[in-house]
Formats: C-alpha cells, sequence, structure tokens
C-alpha cells in the first residue's frame, strides 16, 4: 500500500512539473501580447497625432498664403503689379516689405480667365501660366468668382487655397477677388499667388511640428517605416503625399 502511494506521487511529480511549466509558458505568452497590442497601440495613437499635426500644418500653410493675396488684393504692388490704376492711389512703398514675396509666383486673372499680368518675387514677367498650374489656377479663380470651394480648394475668409505642383515640388496656391475693379476690365477680377516648398522650406516644417523627415512624394503609397497624408490638389485629383518617419514612442 506504502509502495502505491509512493509509486503515485512519484508519477504525479512529472505532471506538476509539466503543468507548472505550461502556466508559466502561458504567463509568459499572455505578457508578451499584451505588451505587444499595447505597444502597437500607442504606435498606432503617436501616428494618428502626427497625422493631425500634418493636417494642421497643411492647413496653416494655406491659411498664411491667404493673407497675402487678402493684402495684395488691396494693394497689388505689394506683389509687385505694376498697374496704370495704381498711380492715384496712395501706396506707400514701406508696406511692401510686409508682404513675404520672395518665391512667390502671382498672377492677376480676369473675371473671364484671361491672364492679365503676372509677377516673380515681386518683379514683372511676361504673362504666362506655366502649363502644369494653369489647370489648377484657373479652377481657383473661378471658386473665388462663384464664392465656392470644390474638390482640394479651402476657404479662408474672403480667400480660397489649395494646393498643386511645381516641377515635381509642392505648392501652396491662394486666390482671391481684387479690391479694386477697374483692374480687370472693369470687374472684380482675382490675384492669385503660388509658392513652391522646397527640401530647406519642408526641413523648417519639419522642425517647427516635429514630423521627422518630412518630404513631399507624387505618390500616395507609404514606404516602409513611414507614414504619409494625401494631398488633394486644385482640381480635386490627387498631387501627391506629404511623407515622414514613423512615429516611435519609445524614442527619446
Amino acid at each position: 500500500m506504502v509502495r502505491a502511494i509512493e509509486t503515485a506521487r512519484s508519477g504525479l511529480k512529472p505532471r506538476i512539473a509539466e503543468i507548472v511549466a505550461a502556466i508559466i509558458t502561458a504567463g509568459t505568452l499572455i505578457v508578451v501580447v499584451v505588451t505587444l497590442h499595447v505597444g502597437a497601440r500607442l504606435e498606432r495613437t503617436a501616428i494618428d497625432d502626427e497625422i493631425r499635426v500634418a493636417k494642421t500644418l497643411t492647413a496653416e500653410l494655406q491659411k498664411d498664403q491667404s493673407q497675402i493675396v487678402e493684402q495684395a488684393a488691396i494693394e497689388p504692388a505689394l506683389l509687385g503689379f505694376k498697374v496704370a490704376a495704381l498711380e492715384a492711389l496712395d501706396f506707400d512703398e514701406d508696406k511692401r516689405a510686409t508682404v513675404p514675396n520672395t518665391g512667390v509666383h502671382a498672377f492677376l486673372i480676369s473675371p473671364q480667365g484671361r491672364l492679365l499680368a503676372a509677377t516673380i518675387s515681386g518683379e514683372p514677367v511676361a504673362p504666362e501660366l506655366p502649363s502644369e498650374i494653369a489647370a489648377g489656377a484657373l479652377a481657383l479663380a473661378a471658386a473665388v468668382t462663384a464664392r465656392k470651394n470644390d474638390g482640394g480648394v479651402s476657404r479662408f475668409g474672403s480667400a480660397f487655397a489649395g494646393f498643386s505642383t511645381v516641377s515635381g515640388r509642392l505648392a501652396v496656391v491662394a486666390a482671391t477677388p481684387l479690391v479694386q475693379p477697374e483692374l480687370a476690365d472693369s470687374a472684380p477680377g482675382v490675384v492669385v499667388a503660388l509658392r513652391t516648398l522646397g527640401e530647406s522650406a519642408l526641413r523648417d516644417l519639419a522642425d517647427s511640428y516635429g514630423l521627422e523627415s518630412l518630404a513631399f512624394a507624387g505618390s500616395v503609397s507609404a514606404p516602409s517605416g513611414q507614414t504619409i497624408l494625401p494631398i488633394a490638389g486644385l482640381t480635386g485629383a490627387t498631387a501627391g503625399a506629404l511623407v515622414w518617419r514613423n512615429a516611435n514612442p519609445g524614442r527619446c
């Protein structure tokens, strides 16, 4: 009888060890799964936060560009337009320094869609719309005239703004009605201002908004380890995407 009990006990010991080992293994797996799940949620939250930041960035770019055209609608000379009708106006040349026109391509467009004048960085140039932005600029001017925003066009006060591309670079574009109707065939025309965002500008934005390695891509596919925010163009079609390195919650 004693031997039978001892034999039973000796047989239980390996089983108990196996059960304990199984419990420890299962517990470890649960901890690993929970840790991975929590880590994934934290990373997803961080990425979502960065996407919201990127959306804020694009809205601020459009808002800033809108403020430029709103000022130029009152004083077109701020963007370098030399119009005879302005000679009688009391224009303060010192005001020109208050509008950042370096690198800005500006256009005066009539209500009928006819290009009246153009400037680059405040200097008059031949009135010609680059073919790659012509459709978008005219769509934006039409939105201003109709006072209705469609597709990739957003409204900021009296101005309308959106994005386009110039030579593969992202460009922010804004337009608003001219305050002086005599500048455009005796009817309120439109002033359009475009500014491209090169690598230097994107680096500055990356630093300001905390988006690591911010860049613009012509496609909307996300490379490995990166996050994208698709950008709609002025005509409503996708112009490309802002791309930056994925958020890492464990990064200092």
